[in-house]
């Protein structure tokens, strides 16, 4: 009953604490909510940009060029040694009576009416790894009965060279802004525990034990968090509810740029890592007036 009356007092302390100093509460609430939302968008727009990237690359097909007359057993034989290359996800055969056609669609005005069909059969691979496209390409050219590959060499590698840029600069920019946003909220909650510097003095004097005096700074530490982290949830929420009612409109892009986060794990995330800022601002903060 002992150990429940001290966390009840313990938590009463915490919140008496709080409307005492109800400006510097707020003071550190908006700090924490707006570093937390600059931090959460920051993360989730480079989230996104990395997996339109990837996206654009998984689209990307070989162009497999066969020779002109083979026998149809012959390019499904083909097909299938593809198949076989490690690296290949898989292939589908564009039948050059399909690319005939195709071609005549979106030429009607060439004159092809009465023209035998020059075109041969394609097929067209897909690679499990698009940094495998070049190994891929330069196995399919040692088979059988294959006139030409195309590759889109400088396309791949320009699209790998973005996403691995997004991928590292993403990485060591969220890692620099997590490290100041911890040092602000940290900061703001430092400023809280200074105010009440008087107040940890009295109760080191009357015999307080620094866990005693340190228990009700921390669960403030947890609520200024997690508060914090509530109303950056909500700017969050409302700036993808923006992007996608307003900028899809006028930036059509925009629409590829999809973190695959849900809410609820945006939500938690959020919660949980600024409730633990939190707590840990409000001890080291308070760590140097202990010492006193």
């Amino acid at each position: 009953m002992s150990i429940l009356r001290n966390i009840e007092f313990i938590i009463q302390e915490a919140l008496v604490g709080m409307r005492r100093n109800g400006l510097m509460a707020v003071a550190s609430i908006s700090t924490t909510a707006l570093s937390l939302a600059i931090l959460a968008s920051f993360c989730l727009f480079i989230l996104g940009a990395h997996r339109m990237a990837q996206r654009e690359l998984r689209k990307f097909e070989v162009a497999v060029f066969l020779k002109v007359g083979l026998d149809k057993k012959v390019v499904s034989d083909l097909a299938v040694q593809v198949g076989k290359i490690p690296a290949v996800q898989s292939v589908k055969i564009y039948p050059k009576e399909k690319a005939w056609q195709d071609f005549k669609k979106g030429s009607p005005g060439l004159g092809t009416a009465g023209l035998k069909n020059p075109l041969p059969d394609t097929l067209r691979v897909t690679v499990r790894n698009p940094r495998d496209t070049a190994k891929v390409s330069d196995e399919i050219r040692k088979l059988p009965n294959i006139d030409l590959v195309q590759d889109g060499r400088t396309f791949w590698k320009g699209i790998l060279a973005i996403a691995d840029f997004i991928k590292w600069f993403g990485a060591i920019a969220s890692f620099a802004l997590l490290c100041a946003t911890i040092l602000i909220i940290s900061n703001a909650i430092r400023l809280t525990v200074f105010v009440r510097r008087r107040e940890i003095k009295i109760m080191q004097l009357v015999g307080a034990t620094n866990w005693f005096i340190r228990a009700p700074l921390v669960i403030e530490g947890i609520i200024f968090g997690a508060g914090g982290a509530a109303i950056a949830f909500v700017m969050v929420g409302a700036g993808m509810t923006y992007i996608n009612q307003v900028a899809v409109s006028a930036m059509p892009i925009m629409q590829s740029v999809s973190s695959g986060v849900g809410k609820e794990q945006i939500c938690w995330a959020l919660v949980s890592g600024g409730a633990a800022i939190g707590a840990m601002g409000s001890m080291f903060s308070i760590h140097k007036f202990l010492k006193i």
